[in-house]
């Protein structure tokens, strides 16, 4: 990391690339101050920016004509596919630009430029604290391999540190995280509020009189990994234009942010690995991996989360941040927990009735043996404070006894609604937000409810569908609302940071030797976990294979899940939805061999080509979805594609020409009507889907969904032909007509409904020894006792009086054995003997069983295992 020298220099950690202050140039640079413009077109000269420069590696940032930096943009092989925001002179900073074919960045390469003087005065319009935001255009070719990034930051005035008490110019500040492109080269309009809300670091300070704002560029010097290459081919990326700086006025609160990976986590139950427990408690943890891939680390997530906000170097502007949350639902055995009473005992006030708000402690770290406050004490952790009335006295400050909300706790079926706010220490009556609008949540897995047709305390039930967000970033309200459309109970798991290095898996770690020996690293789920779901659906929105560094291992859980007869799973149907703009390209290549094959061999789809636009030569932004030759189903409308055109960061995934045993290509991309749109044969698919059924009737078994799209991008044809709509309602509604027919058709063939239902893998000590039978006329199957059996087992079940009974013996296989009743019953309870003979009366030999009832519209089954 570089730090700065008293000297007014910079280094790194080891006192290397001492970088001094030279002439810069730049572009098209507006810096905005209340109603008046400062513009710098650089024509002229640096006028007044300078930047900084590493002795011995040279200098190289200037300014370039677009004769000179559009080869870099726009020629193959490595050019951008689509119009860009450059124009004119712009800013480059790469070792050369005309001698060389390719340029880029040598190894520590560190150069910055640095905006002149902003006077906070002459900022007019009056208000509270004041906010600073930065809008650029950039072209960028930061693949993970070329170990050159950027980062944005500023420098304020007035400024004190206990060591230099007299105001003066503070250090860098600003987000910590350097930004690369893990994708083709590409052009960008940023439009992020990064002097405000940054991803990892502070906003400026309410105090600020004057502000320069800065880009810094750096190659090698601060890169973690040294096994990647810490020089390479950048075509001269970054190249900046367009660079704008405004200021505008909020609330008069201290401005907050949460560190990056810092939302705290879904999760599953930690103490039942191998079943689903109502009783079971979850962690609550961030999104952060603590390991950040260190195997040896376990994929350990950080157990609290941190928020930043603006240095205090001053006594007047000491704050506070608390957080506020809220018991929004309660698992069915979330009373029965003895530490959640005592929790909400700590509380001021009861979280389930309305939000309560909890001050949090300072977060501190370790300088030469000594704790202190971290940064200037402007960061704030999920810890009781000691002056909050949750604080245990008996324990020390911010350990796990001091938690604000704690682990193994809260059980399945629990969802926790919570925000942050700041506000000023001295009687400050306004406070900053976080989110601005809404909360974020928490929720331990499944949603478990009691089952309202028994009376028994231990039958709950959830649904049987999981949606999983892996995308985080604006398709799940769209699809929330489709699948609430359709009227489907579902699951809801964001996999937040799936396309970050730092992100949790799915999958649940095990092991390791640094992290919880022999222990569960994360809140994800096992494979037995994951069976308690009939349908996934897994969402991968715009991420594609360059920008993401997800777990491609997650994959492969989805693989098993699909593929396990455990649990007589094999009789039940169940169904996988890949869904995102590069789903099948993001299952290839975060895990070559596996995940290739599972792509190819289980799911039959083979990936054409990574983008649509650029196989079928059309850069029309609206696409049609239409059904293909030989189709299973057709969306219930005529549904269009969008966001195919220019300028765009989204590509959509053709699938498979030559398709895997068994799989059908079920729809297809068509160009839309508009002008732009051009006319040429159908060639691969925007759908694969397979079967392999199993099971009497063939109820049982999969079926596979895998598209080259994203549900958000869907939208329904309006009247009068209009297509390609972003508006919310056509977008819901275009996957609602698709999410329609993708239903009917997984469970055709006579397959239960994904409705609410019971986990199949119940381990029976989970369950009481006396069954307490259902309440009123309802058709139910109890379990079967004695379970293990020896000899005889009674199956008792309920009839409502209504329907025609069956009650049927299958084996492992799926294969029906014995059939003990078939036609009308009575209502009430009826109880049957099995001795374990087939229907031809022979015995047989000892193994898993299973016991099957149906009855109109309802069906279940229990595990039984018969000893000889």
């Amino acid at each position: 990391q570089f730090r700065f020298r008293s000297d007014g220099g910079w280094s790194d950690e080891d006192g290397d690339y001492a970088c001094t202050y030279g002439p810069f140039a730049a572009d098209d640079v507006l810096i905005r101050i209340g109603e008046e413009d400062y513009g710098f077109d650089f024509e002229s000269g640096d006028q007044s920016w300078v930047f900084e420069q590493c002795p011995g590696v040279g200098a190289f940032m200037g300014i370039y004509t677009e004769d000179e930096w559009s080869p870099l943009v726009y020629d193959d092989p490595y050019g951008v596919d689509c119009p860009c925001s450059l124009s004119g002179n712009a800013l480059h900073c790469a070792t050369a630009i005309v001698t060389c074919p390719v340029p880029g960045h040598p190894r520590g390469q560190f150069e910055r430029m640095v905006s002149p003087v902003i006077d906070r005065e002459r900022f007019t319009r009056a208000g509270g604290w004041n906010a600073v935001f930065v809008r650029f255009d950039a072209f960028e070719f930061l693949t993970y391999s070329r170990g050159t990034y950027y980062r944005l930051g500023f420098f304020c005035f007035p400024h004190s540190t206990p060591q230099f008490p007299e105001s003066r110019w503070s250090q860098r500040q600003g987000q910590d995280v350097w930004y690369l492109g893990e994708r083709p080269p590409f052009c960008a309009r940023n439009r992020t509020d990064r002097l405000t809300a940054p991803i990892d670091g502070v906003p400026l300070p309410p105090y600020w009189e004057q502000m320069r704002f800065c880009i810094e560029v750096c190659t090698g010097c601060n890169h973690p990994w040294p096994e990647i290459p810490k020089e390479g081919i950048t075509k001269g990326s970054p190249i900046f234009d367009n660079v704008r700086v405004g200021l505008t006025s909020g609330v008069d609160a201290p401005g907050i942010a949460l560190k990056s990976g810092h939302l705290f986590h879904d999760g599953f139950g930690q103490r039942s690995p191998t079943y689903l427990d109502p009783g079971d408690v979850c962690n609550v943890d961030i999104a952060y991996d603590l390991s950040r891939r260190n195997t040896l680390k376990n994929h350990w997530l950080g157990d609290t989360a941190v928020v930043a906000g603006p240095p205090v170097t001053f006594p007047e502007y000491a704050y506070w941040i608390d957080l506020c949350f809220k018991i929004s639902r309660k698992g069915p055995r979330q009373e029965m927990i003895p530490g959640y009473s005592a929790w909400k005992s700590r509380l001021s006030g009861d979280p389930e009735v309305d939000f309560v708000c909890a001050l949090m402690d300072t977060a501190m770290v370790e300088a030469n043996g000594t704790v202190v406050p971290a940064k200037d004490g402007q960061a704030r952790v999920t810890y009781f404070h000691e002056d909050d009335p949750g604080f245990n006295p008996a324990f020390e400050d911010r350990t796990p006894e001091q938690e604000i909300v704690p682990d193994l706790v809260f059980t399945p079926g629990t969802r926790i609604e919570y925000y942050y706010h700041s506000y000023w220490a001295q009687g400050g009556s306004e406070y900053f937000r976080l989110p601005e609008s809404g909360t974020f949540e928490i929720e331990c897995l499944p949603m478990m409810e009691l089952d309202q047709s028994t009376c028994d305390p231990y039958d709950v039930i959830w649904p049987s569908v999981l949606y999983i967000d892996a995308f985080n970033a604006g398709a799940e309200a769209s699809i929330t609302a489709a699948l609430e459309q359709v009227g489907l109970a579902f699951d809801k798991y964001d996999q937040q940071n799936f396309s970050e290095k730092y992100g949790p898996s799915l999958e649940r770690s095990y092991g390791g030797t640094t992290y919880n020996p022999g222990g569960y690293g994360n809140n994800g789920c096992t494979l037995e976990q994951l069976l308690g779901y009939r349908l996934i659906l897994f969402n991968t929105g715009d991420l594609d294979p360059w920008e993401i560094s997800g777990y491609g291992y997650d994959f492969l859980m989805l693989r098993d899940w699909l593929t396990s007869t455990a649990c007589g799973l094999s009789g039940t149907r169940r169904g996988l939805i890949l869904n995102g703009d590069q789903v099948a390209a993001l299952m290839i290549s975060l895990h070559p061999n596996e995940g290739e094959q599972f792509c190819n061999d289980i799911l039959g789809v083979e990936l054409t080509a990574d983008a649509y636009r650029d196989y079928n030569d059309d850069y029309y932004d609206c696409v049609h979805l239409v059904t293909a030759s030989g189709a299973e189903f057709g969306p219930a409308a005529q549904t269009s594609v969008f966001d195919n055109g220019c300028p765009r960061l989204e590509e959509f995934n053709v699938l498979a020409v030559r398709l895997g045993a068994g799989a059908i290509g079920n729809l297809v991309y068509e160009p839309g009507d508009g002008a732009g749109g051009v006319s040429f044969p159908e060639v691969g698919f925007a759908q694969v889907v397979k079967e392999s059924l199993s099971g009497p009737g063939d109820v049982g078994g999969w079926k596979s969904i895998v598209d080259g799209f994203s549900y958000h991008h869907l939208s329904e044809v309006g009247d009068g032909g209009a297509e390609c709509s972003a508006e919310s309602a056509a977008v819901v509604a275009g996957i609602a007509d698709l999410l329609t027919a993708e239903l009917a058709w997984l469970t055709d063939q006579g397959a239960v409904p994904f409705d609410l239902w019971s986990y199949p893998c119940a381990d029976s000590a989970a369950d009481p020894d006396d069954d307490i039978g259902p309440c009123g006329p309802v058709d139910f199957l109890c379990w079967v006792r004695p379970n293990p059996a020896k000899a005889e087992v009674t199956v008792r079940f309920l009839s409502s009086g209504n329907h025609r009974v069956r009650i049927s013996i299958y084996d492992a296989s799926g294969r029906l054995v014995r059939t003990l009743h078939d036609g009308k019953i009575a209502s009430g309870e009826t109880p049957l003997t099995w001795d374990g003979r087939d229907d031809a009366g022979r015995r047989l030999h000892s193994g898993v069983f299973w016991v099957e009832m149906s009855a109109g519209d309802y069906r279940s089954s229990k595990e039984l295992v018969f000893l000889r």
